[in-house]
């Protein structure tokens, strides 16, 4: 599996900035979750469940785009020697690069 800095962006503001999320977001992420796990592989045509999962991905860089240009204050953790986000605001440890700073 390669290393997406898009996605690990993404995904780690959704985690550690979810207080920024506006209600909105909120709601409409329970529904696309509804419709991603609700329907599943197995009840919904390969492209089908493709055509969400591809929503879902962007709909977490939109918010994240967003929340990233209001608050321009967040510091996104990233590792010391390939600069790939971290897991965690406190991590010391790289899971791409491993790199260790502990």
């Amino acid at each position: 599996m390669s290393y997406d800095d898009r996605k690990a962006l993404a995904n780690y503001v959704w985690q550690h900035e979810s207080r920024y999320i506006h209600e909105t977001e909120k709601k409409f992420e329970s529904y696309l979750l509804d419709m991603f796990y609700g329907y599943g592989s197995n009840h919904v045509p390969e492209t089908a469940y493709a055509v969400l999962k591809n929503l879902w991905d962007m709909y977490r860089n939109l918010v994240c785009d967003r929340i990233l240009k209001e608050h321009p204050e967040l510091s996104v953790a990233r590792c010391v020697t390939c600069k790939a986000v971290l897991l965690t605001p406190t991590a010391q440890q790289c899971f791409i690069c491993g790199s260790d700073w502990h």
